[in-house]
């Protein structure tokens, strides 16, 4: 069956499917192929709620799966404020973790307790940052620890009791 419109072929169904030529809209739902001529896969434009034309939804596309599974979920509410516009990655399992994996090798990943491992498919306890390759700045570096003669506060992983510490402000102590 083949709808027309003008003359043109429409809608076709067909033994896979639907065929649709054009724009198809859905409840305030727009997938079309091409916007402003730009080359365009799939563009999702849901500007309003399900029930209020003077509201922006609270996310405009999530993509989910069963419980304790992975998500995205993309924010624009109507107010102006960074915690109103933003994007989710995440999941909802206990000990999971995001990775980043340009070229199909994993080079970033971020764990659940907040660790950060770059270069490396292993993070530190929590909140830690573990880089395997050099770390260079354009800028200063800086620590938050004074450390101590015992736990000096830059170390070699290997020689933890053995580096640079802090004794007071202005000067710095080599054990």
């Amino acid at each position: 069956v083949t709808l027309y419109k003008s003359g043109s072929p429409k809608l076709a169904t067909t033994s896979t499917g639907i065929d649709v030529t054009g724009s198809v809209v859905a409840d305030g739902l727009t997938v079309e192929s091409s916007v402003n001529n730009n080359d365009v896969s799939i563009v999702i434009n849901n500007t309003f709620d399900d029930n209020s034309s003077s509201s922006s939804p609270s996310s405009a596309l999530i993509f989910g799966a069963a419980s304790n599974n992975a998500y995205l979920r993309c924010f624009g509410a109507p107010a102006d404020t960074a915690s109103n516009h933003k994007i989710d990655l995440g999941s909802t399992a206990g000990n999971s973790f995001l990775t980043f994996s340009p070229s199909g090798l994993e080079r970033m990943r971020i764990h659940s307790n907040g660790a950060v491992g770059i270069g490396t498919t292993t993070t530190t306890g929590a909140g830690g940052l573990l880089v395997d390759n050099d770390i260079k700045t354009n800028s200063r570096f800086g620590v938050g620890s004074l450390g101590t003669v015992g736990t000096p506060a830059l170390h070699v992983l290997a020689d933890t009791d053995t580096g640079i510490y802090f004794p007071d402000f202005n000067h710095i102590g080599l054990v």
